[in-house]
């Protein structure tokens, strides 16, 4: 982790808990600062707590430029967050159930919603009104994507993207994906009208929140990758709970999902690095919570008890948002399992993973290919020739396979020791 790194998260700790910040004005190189902070799509989150001395420290130049990067945020997030009212009139005139997704559900938990950067509106239907909401879409203007992931429907115009979901996203199949779905099937009726800074709005309730942070969250890890947006998200919705709070309303569901150690690293990371309280729910089972608090060089019967979470910390500031730092990242995820299966022995399994990987390149750009799979090898020529040419003209960067494999390699060794979406049996 770099300085600058360094100081971005403990200005974020400041912005989120109001934590003191102990750093010498040696320590502060703005531009880098800043431009990791964009890079990482909270920029506009920490200029709004700089107070004057660190403001008179950086370049009146970048100052200039920090500052209209944040005004173009909040002018921006009032356009977005008035494109969810919009959602929400549609929705309601027409007596469709909904229910917002991430983004103003989200900054609904920060201190001040506001300076949380928002991007599509997303939305969740009953798979049963897609059509009707097909037909309200087109009505106002807004024309469906070509391509799109299985579980949604992105709609442009007017300086509008709304993503109608039908289900809220990819999930595994077997076990762990029926208890998914199983514990989603609620999500309507649990959900409530709320008064958000954009106006009334139906949210999901805190558990449906959670677990699609949770399941949004590993997606995008395992796939371009997650920023700092994304940690941010977490860590101000985990902290609104007390410690026993958190562990009755999610323990026991996430286990059966796989995803409790999902979310036990991912708050350690928060507590670590971004202020979050202490929590005992976070101790791996067996482990004595007195004798292991959070610290990144704690030992614990010889071994670092908290090195994945290190390593995840890394994982995360290497990416950026959605992958903004190192586009490699897009093409590692090909031989990277989605279903938490990371744990591929032999060449032939990477090779496997990689076929999968591809089939789903040419599905999400090409959606009837899933009805005549004889078209798939078309599908690998094109979209894998079209890669190679971009590479050579110039624009994307040539593919190097060693440090794709390489990447792909560390990344899975990581997420390997989630267990994502592996249950206690």
């Amino acid at each position: 982790m770099t300085n600058e790194q360094s100081t971005l998260l403990a200005l974020l700790s400041n912005a989120l808990f109001n934590k003191s910040i102990d750093l010498k004005q040696d320590d502060y190189n703005w531009e880098k600062i800043y431009q990791e902070a964009k890079e990482q799509a909270v920029a506009p989150l920490v200029f709004h707590t700089l107070d004057q001395d660190r403001i008179d420290s950086m370049p009146s130049e970048l100052y200039e430029t920090w500052r209209k990067n944040a005004t173009f945020t909040l002018v921006n997030n009032v356009r977005i967050s008035h494109n969810h009212l919009l959602v929400h009139q549609w929705m309601t005139e027409n007596q469709i159930p909904y229910v917002i997704l991430k983004g103003v559900a989200s900054s609904h938990y920060y201190p001040v919603p506001e300076y949380r950067a928002l991007g599509d509106v997303d939305f969740l239907i009953p798979r049963d009104y897609m059509q009707k909401v097909d037909s309200i879409m087109k009505k106002h203007g807004l024309t469906p994507a070509e391509n799109g992931h299985g579980f949604h429907v992105a709609y442009t115009g007017n300086r509008m993207c709304m993503e109608a979901h039908f289900d809220v996203t990819d999930v595994p199949n077997g076990k762990t994906g029926d208890a998914i779905h199983m514990y989603l099937e609620d999500i309507f009726q649990m959900s409530s009208m709320q008064m958000t800074s954009g106006g009334e709005m139906v949210l999901p309730s805190p558990f449906h929140h959670g677990l699609v942070l949770l399941l949004h969250t590993c997606r995008h890890m395992m796939e371009s990758g997650i920023g700092l947006r994304h940690l941010c998200d977490w860590a101000v919705f985990e902290n609104s709970f007390t410690d026993n709070e958190f562990r009755n309303l999610f323990e026991e569901k996430l286990r059966e999902m796989g995803l409790w150690r999902f979310a036990q690293e991912l708050t350690k990371v928060c507590i670590l690095y971004l202020g979050v309280e202490d929590r005992e729910w976070v101790r791996n089972d067996g482990l004595d919570s007195e004798s292991s608090a959070i610290s990144p060089d704690k030992e614990i019967h010889g071994e670092n008890e908290f090195a994945l979470t290190v390593e995840l910390m890394e994982d995360i500031l290497c990416s950026g948002n959605f992958g903004m730092k190192d586009t490699n990242r897009g093409i590692e995820s090909l031989l990277i399992s989605k279903s938490g299966k990371n744990d591929l022995q032999s060449p032939a399994d990477v090779l496997l993973q990689f076929y999968r990987s591809v089939n789903n390149v040419v599905y999400y750009y090409w959606p009837f290919v899933k009805k005549a799979r004889i078209l798939l090898p078309v599908g690998w020529v094109y979209f894998g020739g079209r890669r190679i040419i971009r590479g050579i003209t110039g624009k994307r960067k040539p593919l190097n396979v060693k440090n794709m494999i390489e990447g792909a390699s560390e990344r899975r060794n990581i997420y390997k020791e989630l267990h994502l979406f592996e249950t206690d049996s």
